[in-house]
């Protein structure tokens, strides 16, 4: 755990600093949210939460950079599922709009409230001490979406219960500073 935490602290600071170097290359979406799914899926076994899916498409290709949209995408489904009550559910769904990618994970954990919806992206932020985890996965998530100059943001997901969290990605950055 103290490894982890460490290499979190160094990558973001790291990424805070402008000393990250982005390898990109033509990136499949829908694959990189499978194999994150499929990788945190035992755990949500676990709690007995359902994951929907919903990534398929022939077109959501973008240049990127594929290990650390891979974080950003464990990042919040890790989040989901920590959060989400036992039986219930996550969906995951990705789309195309306009040159940018969207993907969604929403989720049946209590709603974040207005107030901390842009809160929860700041270092060492736990809405909520009961929690296991150190408050960086959120800020992590949202340093790799800006270094993919897209954004990021949390919603109430419409139900009584839930979040969306929305990533919103450019599809093409080769030639873009940074």
């Amino acid at each position: 755990r103290m490894t982890h935490l460490i290499s979190d602290l160094l990558d973001l600071h790291k990424m805070e600093s402008g000393f990250v170097e982005m390898h990109r290359r033509l990136c499949n979406i829908p694959q990189i949210m499978e194999r994150q799914v499929k990788e945190l899926q035992e755990l949500a076994n676990k709690k007995s939460i359902k994951v929907i899916r919903d990534v398929s498409g022939t077109d959501l290709f973008m240049w990127a950079d594929e290990d650390k949209l891979s974080r950003m995408v464990n990042n919040l489904l890790s989040n989901a599922i920590k959060y989400t009550p036992e039986t219930g559910f996550i969906k995951v769904r990705t789309s195309r709009s306009d040159g940018f990618i969207r993907m969604e994970i929403e989720d049946t954990a209590p709603t974040i409230s207005p107030d901390n919806r842009e809160k929860i992206f700041d270092k060492f932020e736990r809405l909520g001490n009961k929690a296991e985890g150190t408050g960086l996965g959120l800020s992590i998530a949202r340093d790799i979406v800006e270094l993919h100059k897209g954004k990021i943001w949390a919603e109430g997901s419409g139900a009584e219960n839930g979040n969306k969290f929305v990533v919103v990605l450019p599809n093409d950055l080769r030639g873009k500073a940074r």
